[in-house]
Order: structure tokens, then C-alpha cells, then sequence
């Protein structure tokens, strides 16, 4: 009989860990895992996606403002009323969720941690709360995932974690067949040879953390060089309006393009030329794998986060954080050798298909799965 497991994270709109958890419920094998989902905040444009694939996405009416106490009783009705075998919490506060509305119940949850920064940056009250409500809840977790092993580094350093229940797991994508890659690829080709471009992509929630002015002022600084060039940027956020000024007052109003929250990644990223990311942290970065899953060269902040995927020179490039010259540069390096592109595109697929694939991800996860539910896996 399968598994069932309940994913709990805050919502699930186009992000980083919201994107590992819809992959993760529709990569799991269904003879062995009945996947459900629940956003506790508020949906998102995953669920569309989850209900087509046959995954239960399980709502209560008005959840963003649901307070947390009652949250958790809906929470544990939930469980109850769908005969839940473990939960599988996304994030620090989706573990405190998840263990005050378990609590007696004897269902036990793990949590995946999806970032280097494993609590928000707040005022000392808060964060002091925060803290002593994310160790309390980790501490009942019986495993928790870091998505690199620096994450799960600092869970043991900072909210001390025993070894006995840390785990690390990276993120997986579905990766997009060899003749789509294929076909990207070649249109890259023409491009170059056409002296078209370079199309340069981003995509990820516009915050200041990811840093996207940075990217603006660099193509600023290529202009000269590379007058074709243009910078496209999917996602929404806070940042937007100050984005849109900062394009206005370096007169980069045809170069670039800011696409809100977009449905087809896998055609905004085909199109591309190169990926460039700039964060000033991540946990194991999604979108920067879907890039390199479409044979894309990236150029990505020298931080935590990225340096766990990429290495440098071999599958994408590495450069000092907020250095838009050291940016500026490794985007004229490439546009100007497009064999060198072709080569650091095709080593960045390779890895993905390797090590970081959602078959692999969500067999690694069954693993800890039935090693917490005392019941046998395939893999023993």
C-alpha cells in the first residue's frame, strides 16, 4: 500500500522551494507514494499544475488569514479526515506548524530546510522567538533535510540538530528531453553566428537578496560592445517598480524586459543565450538548474548556494558578488567564443542529469520515508 504523504509549505507560487515540492509530489512514484499537498497561506500557480498531474492540493477557505492555532487544529483535521502517514514540512515555519498540529498524534513529520538562511532576518524579539520555535519544532522533526551540505552544516551548527536526524537531499528538476535541449542549442548556434544577442535570462521573485540591479548595470556596460544585446527578466515582486527606474535611467528601455511571473520556463529559458543569477545567498537554487538543464552557460554570484552547484569554469562561471564588471566581463567572454558556450552548456546538462534529477530526488526522499515509518523500501 503507498504512502501517504502530506507536503506542507506557506503557498505555492512560482519560488524556489514551492517549485521542489510540486516536483517532488508529481515525481513520486505512485505504487509507493500517494502525494497530497497543502499551502496553509494561500495557493499559488502550482496548483493548477499539481491537480492536472492527479496530486490532491488541499485548501481551507481564507488560509492567509487563518490565526496559527487555529491553522494547526485545521491542520490536524486534515491529516486525520485523509489518514496521513507522515508529514513532510517545507521550511522553518511550516516544522512549527507541523508540530504543534501533530503533537500527540504519534504522526511523525521530517522538514526539508531550503536555504542557507534557515530563519528570516527580523528585530531581536522576533528573531529570538523564531529561533526557540524552529529549534523546538526541529528537535520533533525525525529527520531534517538540508538541500546542500551546507545547509545541513549549519542546521547542526545553529539550531543543533543531532547527526541522527540530519540528512542531506538536493533539490531535482525535470529535465527536458535530448531533442528539446538539442533543438535550444542549435538556435543558440545561429544566433551567435548571426551576431544576434546575446539573449541574456533571469528568473526568480524580484527581491532585493537576488539582486537583479546588478544585472541591469552590467548590460549597461556592454552596450558598446555588444549593441544586440538584451536582458529578460521573469518573476514579480517588490523590486519591480525600482527595477523599471533603474532601466529608464540608464536608457536600456528596448534592452530590457521585465516579464512578470511567467507559466513556460522551459520556453523562456530555450530561447536564451545565457543564464545569470546574482543572489546574495541561496540554498540549492532551482532555477539556476533549469538553466543548465537546457545546456545553458550560467553566470552566477560567488555565494552559498551557487558555489554547491556550480564549478567554476568547468560548468558555468562563478563571479565575485556584486562586481558588475567582473559581470560585465564573463558576459562579453562569452557572447564573443561560442565554442567555449556550447562546451560549459553542454558539461552544466550533464551534471543535472546526473546528480540532480526529480526521479533521483524523490527515491532518496522515499528512502527517508520508509526509514521513519519503520516499513521496508525498495532500495534495502
Amino acid at each position: 500500500m503507498a504512502l501517504r504523504i502530506l507536503h506542507l509549505i506557506h503557498n505555492l507560487k512560482r519560488e524556489g522551494a514551492q517549485s521542489m515540492v510540486a516536483t517532488l509530489a508529481m515525481a513520486s512514484d505512485p505504487i509507493h507514494v500517494e502525494a497530497s499537498v497543502c499551502p496553509w497561506r494561500g495557493g499559488g500557480t502550482y496548483v493548477g499544475d499539481l491537480r492536472k498531474a492527479g496530486v490532491k492540493v488541499l485548501e481551507w477557505p481564507h488560509a492567509g488569514n487563518t490565526p496559527r492555532v487555529q491553522a494547526a487544529l485545521k491542520l490536524r483535521r486534515i491529516v486525520e479526515t485523509h489518514q496521513i502517514d507522515l508529514v513532510h514540512a517545507h521550511m522553518s515555519d511550516s516544522a512549527v506548524l507541523a508540530a504543534a498540529a501533530l503533537s500527540g498524534t504519534g504522526i511523525p513529520f521530517i522538514v526539508t530546510h531550503h536555504s542557507n538562511r534557515l530563519l528570516p532576518k527580523e528585530g531581536r524579539v522576533k528573531s529570538a522567538l523564531r529561533y526557540a520555535l524552529a529549534h523546538w519544532a526541529t528537535r520533533r522533526a525525525m529527520r531534517n533535510v538540508g538541500v546542500t551540505a551546507a545547509v545541513t552544516e549549519r542546521l547542526s551548527h545553529d539550531l543543533r540538530v543531532s547527526e541522527d536526524r540530519l540528512v542531506t537531499i538536493h533539490n531535482g528538476i525535470a529535465i527536458p528531453d535530448q531533442s528539446r535541449a538539442a533543438a535550444a542549442s542549435f538556435g543558440r548556434q545561429a544566433r551567435s553566428d548571426a551576431r544576434n544577442g546575446p539573449r541574456i535570462v533571469a528568473l526568480g521573485r524580484l527581491v532585493p537578496l537576488k539582486r537583479h540591479v546588478t544585472m541591469i548595470e552590467a548590460l549597461g556596460r556592454i552596450r558598446s560592445i555588444l549593441p544586440g544585446a538584451h536582458l529578460a527578466i521573469a518573476g514579480d515582486g517588490p523590486e519591480r517598480d525600482a527595477l523599471a527606474a533603474a532601466t529608464e535611467r540608464l536608457n536600456l528601455g528596448p534592452h530590457v524586459s521585465l516579464l512578470g511571473s511567467i507559466d513556460d520556463v522551459g520556453s523562456f529559458l530555450s530561447g536564451a543565450d545565457m543564464f545569470v543569477s546574482m543572489s546574495t545567498y541561496e540554498g540549492l537554487p532551482v532555477s539556476v538548474l533549469e538553466a543548465m538543464s537546457w545546456s545553458l552557460p550560467v553566470v552566477v554570484s560567488d555565494v552559498p548556494g551557487h558555489r554547491d552547484v556550480v564549478e567554476d569554469g568547468t560548468d558555468g562561471y562563478l563571479v565575485p558578488f556584486d562586481d558588475i564588471d567582473a559581470l560585465a566581463a564573463r558576459i562579453i567572454q562569452l557572447a564573443g567564443d561560442s565554442g567555449e558556450a556550447e562546451r560549459i552548456g553542454s558539461a552544466a546538462r550533464s551534471k543535472v542529469m546526473r546528480d540532480y534529477s526529480s526521479a533521483t530526488m524523490a527515491d532518496r526522499y522515499l528512502s527517508v520515508y520508509t526509514q521513519v515509518l519503520h516499513k521496508p523500501s525498495r532500495h534495502v
